[in-house]
């Protein structure tokens, strides 16, 4: 699941867990130290651009789309050279 790479920038997509009750767990304190940072901060979509008609939102900790036509949402940073760790559900 999750690669690494020698002088490798590393990410983070997802948070690790999501439920109305616990607040998402985006990184922990030896993933900061280890140089990975979070592409989704849990609350909002700041960093992100959606490249579709569809109504990209956060809802409980996740990012999830209800409604619109389906397309990408990038990041608004270029990233070169990284690994990439991202949990996901797909309906």
């Amino acid at each position: 699941e999750t690669a690494t790479a020698p002088d490798a920038p590393k990410s983070s997509a997802a948070a690790k867990t999501t439920s109305a009750k616990n607040p998402p767990v985006l990184l922990t304190k030896e993933e900061l130290a280890a140089g990975w940072i979070s592409l989704f901060d849990g609350d909002t979509l700041f960093g992100w651009k959606a490249h579709s008609d569809a109504d990209w939102k956060v809802a409980s900790g996740a990012i999830v789309v209800t409604s619109g036509k389906p397309g990408l949402l990038c990041t608004t940073v270029q990233f070169d050279n990284y690994v990439l760790k991202a949990d996901f559900l797909a309906a």
